[in-house]
């Protein structure tokens, strides 16, 4: 069994040197790629090949960083364009609801008011004066229909009455 195991693990690490060879490499100082191929045969790229090329790439990767600065220039505006949307809503709602609030206060001050008046005692007080003024006032109209009424029935028995002075003269 143990002669087995040590097989096996001997021709994993086979294995797994074949496939390292036959991989592309990075070398860590040069910056180029390589590959160890079956008949041991070199085959190198460089990152660049020429100043061209380089200059190309960063051409390239400038108009990238170009077109996604613009992207999100893009989406900040959009993005802006919505807040203040939103925040002209807000404000005329909030204008809408002080509005409301102050009708609503203004109501409950009137109705508060007018409570208070009904309930003051100096109130209750001068309806009263102004009922017993009325009764007064009514008491006189009535006595003075009596008079008039009196003076009337006069008149019809007594026909020498326009020419003999009166107490109603007195009253005009």
């Amino acid at each position: 069994a143990r002669q087995m195991a040590y097989k096996r693990k001997l021709e994993e690490e086979y294995r797994l040197a074949e496939e390292r060879r036959n991989s592309w490499k990075i070398s860590k100082y040069s910056g180029y790629q390589f590959s160890l191929r079956e008949e041991e045969e070199w085959d190198y790229r460089g990152e660049f090949d020429t100043e061209e090329d380089k200059e190309r790439e960063l051409d390239v990767l400038k108009q990238k960083q170009k077109e996604e600065e613009e992207k999100k220039e893009r989406i900040y505006q959009k993005e802006k364009e919505k807040l203040l949307k939103k925040r002209r809503e807000y404000i005329a709602r909030a204008a809408k609801f002080s509005e409301l609030k102050k009708k609503r206060l203004d109501e409950k001050k009137m109705i508060d008011k007018s409570n208070k008046i009904l309930e003051d005692k100096d109130f209750w007080a001068e309806l009263e004066k102004i009922l017993k003024e009325n009764e007064i006032a009514l008491q006189d109209l009535e006595n003075y229909k009596r008079i008039i009424e009196i003076e009337e029935m006069e008149e019809k028995t007594d026909p020498l009455w326009c020419w003999r002075p009166h107490s109603a003269w007195g009253i005009l």
